[in-house]
């Protein structure tokens, strides 16, 4: 949110791309504006929340401890603490939508985020919330159309089901088709320079992004992908 913030006083930018530092990406900056005007405006994974994972996530406040940071058990070691007081409900009967962090949006939907009430409202609810950013930019993305009448605010959203899953590619340790050539961490490959075959091969895969990247465990394997993405660049 910080990132869109700062955004909003530079001209002439048309779309906010969020990615993971252990990320990059597969296609040429073009393909990314592209892939935002079809899904018109907001490229992103958002799916429904399940029941169970609104009770753990949502139901009660969660507050932040002190905790021995490990890169290799990151994925369950977090240092959030569940406490005993439970939440207010979810404003406005939103239904919740979760998903990864990377992302696509235009301009437009960065300011209805930062500066809409309903948007910030949601926000504010979400704070003391388990990993808010798996779900409150993906859950506020789905509005279709709001309306204000007697002092509140009436707001829709979009429930089809999208097929913007294709956002980032990840090569897991379940994946048995393909051959990981470094390291697993929380059982994710580190990519290394081997892996550019799978990392380019776009006719299995037209993800945009691709995770996940490490420096200490290869320095070179990011610099040529973007060597071979900028050869690639259009417009």
């Amino acid at each position: 949110m910080k990132c869109m913030e700062t955004l909003q006083s530079y001209p002439n930018w048309k779309y906010f791309v969020n990615l993971a530092g252990s990320e990059f990406p597969r296609y040429p900056l073009s393909e990314f504006i592209g892939r935002g005007i079809e899904a018109d405006g907001a490229y992103i994974l958002s799916y429904p929340m399940t029941f169970k994972a609104q009770k753990k996530r949502l139901g009660y406040r969660y507050k932040l401890k002190k905790t021995k940071y490990n890169s290799d058990k990151s994925s369950k070691e977090k240092p959030l603490k569940k406490d005993s007081i439970r939440r207010e409900p979810i404003p406005f009967g939103l239904k919740i939508f979760q998903g990864i962090r990377s992302m696509v949006l235009s301009r437009n939907i960065t300011q209805f985020l930062l500066n809409h009430p309903v948007s910030k409202q949601f926000f504010e609810w979400s704070r003391d919330t388990y990993m808010p950013e798996e779900f409150v930019i993906q859950t506020l993305v789905r509005v279709s159309s709001m309306q204000y009448t007697k002092n509140q605010w009436i707001v829709k959203q979009d429930l089809k089901k999208r097929f913007e899953n294709n956002v980032r590619l990840t090569l897991w340790n379940t994946n048995k088709k393909e051959e990981c050539h470094g390291p697993w961490r929380n059982w994710i490959c580190v990519l290394t320079l081997q892996d550019l075959p799978f990392i380019l091969d776009k006719q299995i895969n037209d993800h945009l992004i691709m995770n996940k990247f490490i420096t200490s465990v290869d320095k070179y394997v990011a610099p040529c992908l973007l060597d071979i993405l900028n050869q690639n660049q259009h417009f």
